[in-house]
């Protein structure tokens, strides 16, 4: 993000994470979050909070963000909004006693 993007109350908009994630390893699973503070203080709601499975894409992985306040809420460069989680995917077998 070059400059401050601001959303309007009770709109969305998509913002570049400039990130690009190509792995071909089924065992990982990509999850992106809000951050507390961002979710709680502002009312602002990541619109993709889902994990990503067998995650193959080509293109810079963006996120919508939606302002359910009655504010402006401005995002500036470099200000963290959300976090991204990768997590291993592996069987595990239970020992019953």
């Amino acid at each position: 993000m070059k400059k401050k993007i601001c959303i309007l109350p009770e709109k969305t908009t998509l913002i570049s994470t400039g990130i690009l994630i190509n792995t071909f390893n089924k065992n990982l699973d990509i999850l992106i979050e809000s951050l507390n503070k961002v979710k709680g203080k502002y009312k602002i709601i990541i619109g993709n909070p889902f994990i990503l499975k067998n995650f193959f894409y080509n293109n810079e992985l963006k996120i919508s963000i939606w302002n359910c306040s009655k504010k402006i809420f401005c995002v500036y460069p470099g200000e963290k909004i959300a976090k991204l989680i990768i997590i291993t995917n592996r069987k595990i077998k239970f020992l019953y006693v």
